[in-house]
């Protein structure tokens, strides 16, 4: 498919994260080694030996310095609506972002549709701004790091056991995840633009690419 735009992302978890392919659809997704918290804590996963799809320890093992990461991953934004996420030059996955529009004669005489037609990087390189041809610009948070959590890695070497049945989309721990229960916060499944892979997988190396909350409407001569 044609690429109306492009934007490059800083990617603090390329040293941590595994391209694999699934032995049954034979789809590629990432497999995390690690995950890079806000402050550049690195938080190492001890998988299970006999399911490698599970994590059953987390050992805070070094810092990193976030403003130093050169590597990068790729956004596309594609005529159909959809933003594809690639890290290597593969696209490991496509998001649903805008409607396709109408169709429009290229130059070439070729016709196509319009749907992400730019994507933007914010000065605070957490943000990416997309503009699509339903006349929509959403926002992205696109940072490639989770929350610290001070209450179990505090200095390095501190560890903590995971209990693999007890784990959310984002890879939670039993501990975290009973903290959200108390709370009365649902543990939710996997939500439209994610991949199929089961919850480990995708909470444990997974590209984050996420819309934030409101939107801006423009208005547009096109109607679907």
């Amino acid at each position: 498919d044609n690429v109306l735009s492009a934007v490059f992302v800083r990617d603090s978890m390329a040293p941590y994260r595994d391209i694999m392919k699934d032995k049954d659809t034979g789809k590629l997704f990432n497999r995390g080694n690690a995950k890079v918290t806000r402050t550049g804590k690195v938080i190492h996963y001890t998988r299970d030996p006999n399911n490698l799809d599970k994590i059953i320890k987390e050992t805070y093992k070094e810092d990193i310095d976030l403003e130093g990461v050169t590597a990068t991953i790729v956004l596309t934004g594609f005529p159909t609506g959809e933003i594809g996420v690639w890290v290597d030059g593969l696209l490991m996955r496509c998001v649903e972002a805008h409607h396709k529009g109408p169709q429009v004669i290229m130059p070439d005489g070729a016709c196509t549709f319009m749907g992400v037609r730019c994507l933007k990087l914010r000065a605070d390189r957490k943000t990416v701004l997309s503009g699509g041809a339903d006349g929509c610009v959403y926002a992205w948070d696109v940072r490639q790091t989770v929350d610290d959590q001070p209450q179990y890695f505090k200095n390095i070497g501190d560890e903590i056991e995971i209990d693999g049945y007890d784990q959310d989309m984002s890879g939670r721990t039993k501990q975290q995840s009973q903290e959200r229960k108390n709370a009365g916060t649902a543990l939710k499944g996997a939500t439209k633009g994610t991949t199929s892979h089961s919850s480990n997988v995708l909470g444990r190396g997974a590209v984050k690419f996420k819309r934030l909350p409101g939107s801006w409407k423009l208005t547009s001569p096109y109607k679907e």
